[in-house]
């Protein structure tokens, strides 16, 4: 080898480019080995040597306003819509968008990075989302794609991610509150992230829930012009069609296969494109046409032409819609136009069809059946079929998606306003809602139902919200038991999410139809005005609250005898429950008024409640801590205190303790006994409710429960310790809390200077 090196470089003057080549190759080589040999032998340093691990932040309880100790690799990528399709005609779209987020313009006002994409229907907004996160999404650290049409569906969303970035226990219900504090985990992660907030419809609604901050990258999709300021603004158009080498003609031509065309049918291609106004869904539709029939785009044009002769008039999508979709609708079998008519009246993501399946499998089937549209049934009675109905959709366009489809709100338009035409609409709304009211789970105040609830509320709203103006209007207000069923137990849930709103509007519709179909004075509609009063009452809407309430009661007062006055003890304590609200929030006469009102409903629904299960009933227990609270009201700390022990003493004594009521009145009893210069006797029910709510809501530091209970735990702690009872073990514990839960500890030593220290003239400590 030595010779061999000696003899090449002899006469390296006069060599020629191969001797060159090999002396530069062997160069190489060499560099190459030492670079393994040196990385290889420091990476065994590396093992027999361990570099000093980095400290990692130790928080005793999880605290969102701290950096997150996770490591940033550890947080989820955004993952988007599977894509059914390459971005065509958007690179000016795409490139602004780019600027916007790498250049932080337009966010001013809001201090975060944001861009939002407007544009109606069928123009391409999520699409672009999509193809932004698909290749710019693997660069940041973190991210998640957020259905954000409801605040529902964005509040489950973040759940989920709080739950996989940052090992958050996901709640139920899942509040506002949870919402936000995955957000501020989100913001002070010290990762980059990026979030597309996909579909937002009503920016009030969701507004509290969309992220700010320097390290995350916003990108909303919504078809609402206003409300944006701060974010840049991305105005979505048609695709261009004003020659054959536009972005609408290579939409059309790719999603034909058809992308090598020669001239002269790019030619045609543009004049279906402007015969469709350059939407790209009814290009991708038409597109499809080609592809799956076989057609020629002269056809295809010819079609368009005939079929736009039809479009019914005056609806809320552009013709070229209408005409794509119909002419896809068209080539379906029976059995996939039966399936999407249903389906054009749910929710347009999310359509299961395991929904179909779970209806057809359910003992309350019979119930329902009569009620679904014969050529329905017969798809959806049989596994095969229904298969095959959603495979034939699918390939049409009509749907898209796997697993869980998607059906575009314009094309479920456009097949709702073709039914009406053909006086097929409610047939087929109808044949919707008795899917939904057989598996509609039951009931739906229990948590486990809570998530099978949360799939299907979307379908009930977007029925109702579809059908609705339908039977008040043109179906001249039909019988409809399943849609007011299934309404009612939405509603329900709803309340139970404590999305009032959103309650209080099904519970209005339950309402109407149940009263429209039995009369106003029938025996069950007591039920659906004292649940609508009780919600109203929690958005403060107090005159509509009491007159409904106050017409409940009378009714069930006319109606119920035996052990059905059950029901009517049930009014008197809603009626109570809402002339408590009164009272919280009104003065004068009106709160004179109401605290009457409270008075008596609470005697009434004690008696009828003693009468038919007992004084030492769960029932009776609601009744006590009711009264407890309006005794608090009246400044009668003494009485609510006594009220408070006694709805506790009964909750204790039952076989099946339900633990989050168990706190709750555990709390009122320790913070009425903190009042009243009984702090000896707060200490224990306090710590049992503080320690609930560190349990269930130590990832939910803004809660209100959690908020309550760890006030009232310090401010007990201090009393003690102003009474001399081990003073310094009591202040350090309170200093220790108020450090994990950022309180001042200052501020709440001032606070619990307010309360007596021994029990006020004339009641002893025991009670």
């Amino acid at each position: 080898m030595t010779d061999f090196i000696s003899t090449l470089f002899s006469n390296w003057q006069n060599w020629d480019a191969g001797q060159w080549s090999l002396v530069v190759a062997i160069i190489a080589l060499g560099i190459t080995g030492i670079e393994k040999f040196f990385g290889g032998f420091s990476k065994l340093l590396g093992v027999l040597r361990p570099r000093k691990p980095e400290p990692v932040p130790f928080y005793t309880v999880e605290d969102p306003s701290k950096p997150d100790p996770k490591p940033q690799h550890a947080f989820p990528k955004i993952t988007p819509p599977a894509r059914e399709r390459a971005l065509v005609g958007r690179k000016d779209e795409m490139e602004k968008l780019r600027s916007i987020l790498a250049s932080r313009q337009g966010v001013e006002i809001v201090a975060s990075k944001g861009a939002v994409l407007k544009a109606e229907g069928g123009r391409g907004k999520t699409t672009l989302a999509r193809e932004y996160a698909e290749v710019f999404g693997p660069g940041y650290d973190g991210g998640a794609w957020l259905d954000a049409r409801e605040q529902m569906t964005l509040l489950t969303d973040l759940a989920v991610l709080g739950h996989a970035a940052f090992d958050m226990p996901v709640p139920e219900p899942v509040t506002m509150a949870h919402g936000k504090a995955v957000i501020a985990r989100i913001h002070n992660s010290g990762a980059r992230w990026l979030l597309v907030y996909d579909n937002i419809d009503d920016f009030t609604e969701v507004k509290a829930l969309v992220a700010h901050g320097d390290n995350i990258d916003v990108i909303i999709t919504t078809r609402l012009a206003p409300g944006w300021d701060g974010f840049g603004k991305i105005d979505l158009g048609v695709l261009g069609f004003a020659d054959a080498s536009g972005g609408a003609v290579d939409l059309l031509l790719q999603e034909a296969r058809m992308q090598r065309a020669p001239p002269a049918e790019r030619d045609v291609a543009r004049d279906v494109a402007e015969q469709l106004g350059g939407l790209p869904l009814a290009l991708v539709m038409a597109g499809t046409l080609v592809r799956e029939d076989g057609i020629t785009l002269t056809t295809l044009r010819d079609e368009v032409a005939q079929v736009l002769t039809r479009v019914p008039e005056g609806q809320d999508y552009d013709d070229s819609v209408a005409g794509a979709v119909l002419l896809s609708y068209g080539r379906l079998s029976d059995g996939a136009q039966a399936l999407v008519d249903c389906c054009a009246w749910l929710a347009p993501v999310g359509i299961d069809p395991q929904m179909f399946t779970q209806a057809v499998e359910s003992p309350k089937w019979a119930e329902y059946r009569d009620n679904v549209p014969g050529n329905l049934l017969a798809v959806i009675e049989d596994a095969t079929a229904l298969n095959a109905a959603f495979v034939a959709a699918r390939r049409w366009s009509v749907l898209t998606g796997k697993g869980l489809f998607e059906m575009h709100r314009l094309a479920q338009a456009v097949l709702r306003a073709e039914q009406e035409v053909q006086g097929r609409g409610f047939a087929c709304a109808k044949g919707a809602a008795a899917v939904l009211a057989t598996i509609y789970p039951k009931p739906p105040s229990v948590v486990k139902n809570w998530p099978h609830c949360r799939a299907l509320t979307p379908h009930v709203q977007a029925l109702w919200l579809a059908a609705g103006d339908n039977w008040n209007g043109p179906w001249g207000q039909p019988g409809w038991a399943d849609m007011g069923y299934v309404l009612n137990q939405t509603a329900i849930f709803l309340s139970r999410q404590e999305d009032h709103t959103g309650s209080i509007a099904l519970y209005r519709a339950s309402l109407q139809l149940v009263e429209s179909r039995l009369g106003e004075e029938h025996r069950v509609i007591p039920n659906g005005l004292g649940n609508l009063a009780h919600q109203l009452a929690e958005v403060g809407e107090f005159n509509e609250a009491q007159e409904l309430i106050t017409r409940a009661v009378a009714l069930d007062e006319a109606h119920r005898s035996g052990t059905g006055r059950s029901k009517l003890a049930e009014r008197y304590f809603q009626q109570a429950n809402i002339a408590l609200r009164v009272m919280e929030a009104r003065e004068g006469a009106a709160r004179f008024e109401a605290e009457a009102v409270a008075e008596a409903a609470l005697d009434e629904a004690d008696a009828l409640y003693t009468e038919l299960f007992g004084a030492q009933s769960a029932r009776m227990a609601l009744v006590w801590n009711q009264r407890g609270y309006l005794r608090n009201l009246q400044e009668r700390n003494e009485d609510a205190w006594r009220a408070y022990g006694q709805a506790l003493d009964i909750i204790r004594a039952l076989p099946d303790v339900d633990t989050r009521e168990l706190a709750l009145l555990a709390m009122n009893v320790g913070a009425t006994a903190v009042e009243t210069g009984r702090a000896e006797a707060a200490e224990a029910p306090l710590r049992e409710a503080y320690v609930f709510a560190v349990k269930e809501f130590g990832d939910i530091p803004q809660h209100g429960f959690f908020v309550q209970s760890t006030l009232c735990l310090i401010g007990c702690l201090l009393v003690l310790a102003r009474k001399g009872d081990d003073p310094e073990r009591r202040r350090a514990e309170a200093r220790e809390i108020c450090a994990l839960r950022g309180l001042v500890y200052d501020d709440r030593v001032r606070d619990a200077e307010k309360y007596p220290l021994d029990p006020l003239d004339g009641f002893d400590a025991v009670g």
